[in-house]
């Protein structure tokens, strides 16, 4: 009974809309994608109730979005500040994820 309350108030992050907005993350406008999507690709990926492949998925989406987005300074703090605790992540898949998506967007400016 207790598992059931776990998972209902859970916010459902599913790999398929993250590759979905992954893809079509190089497309959007660079003031759109900064105002829209990453505050919830960084949300998945930095929730405690995501599982390891939706951080891993939002992470490779944010990496991607630095091409578009470099450009908007408040978008890169955003990212680097709000994917630092991921770097300590306990799986080392979800650091590696991070840590590209840090050295995308550092390098990207």
């Amino acid at each position: 009974m207790n598992r059931s309350k776990k998972t209902a108030s859970r916010r459902m992050m599913s790999p398929a809309l993250l590759s979905f907005l992954d893809y079509y993350v190089g497309r959007l406008d660079a003031q759109l994608l900064a105002e829209t999507v990453l505050p919830y690709l960084l949300d998945a990926a930095i929730g405690p109730d995501t599982t390891m492949k939706e951080k891993i998925a939002a992470l490779k989406a944010v990496e991607s979005a630095s091409e578009t987005a470099a450009s908007e300074k408040a978008a890169r703090q955003a990212v680097l500040s709000r994917t630092a605790s991921l770097l300590d992540h306990r799986k080392r898949l979800v650091r590696k994820a991070a840590a590209d998506a840090r050295n995308a967007w550092f390098l990207a400016a």
